[in-house]
């Protein structure tokens, strides 16, 4: 029935919407000015992939993936995903900066993750 208004984090751009006639090259700086966390999620949500799947392959919880696709959409000037894909969908990929292009390098991403993961927990039990 009511929703409580998060207050925001000091550092949290001003949300500046997007236009319409806005040509490619504004709409690739507003890219450009992403991290590499967002660009990986920005990435899998133009492929279509779930945002189970990037919790899962990111090892976060479903706030922190929502939180950050806030972010997202607020560095990129639009409300939501949908209209992301709409608006963002014509441009060409991230290149550069860590960004995963292939499955074979999100497999390997994710193995690396997972690993890293499993030596953390492993440090942990052994200090117990």
């Amino acid at each position: 029935m009511f929703g409580f208004r998060r207050d925001e984090p000091a550092d949290m751009p001003p949300y500046v919407p997007v236009s319409l006639c806005e040509g490619t090259d504004e709409l690739q700086k507003r890219v450009n000015i992403l991290t590499d966390d967002e660009i990986h999620v920005y990435r899998w949500l133009r492929e279509y992939y779930t945002e189970r799947w990037i919790e899962e392959t990111l090892f976060i919880t479903r706030a922190q993936l929502k939180d950050r696709i806030r972010m997202l959409c607020r560095k990129l000037g639009v409300p939501n995903v949908r209209v992301m894909l709409r608006i963002y969908g014509r441009l060409e990929p991230p290149s550069g900066r860590n960004a995963v292009v292939s499955t074979e390098e999100i497999d390997a991403y994710v193995e690396a993750r997972s690993e890293r993961e499993i030596q953390n927990e492993l440090h942990k039990m052994r200090e117990r």
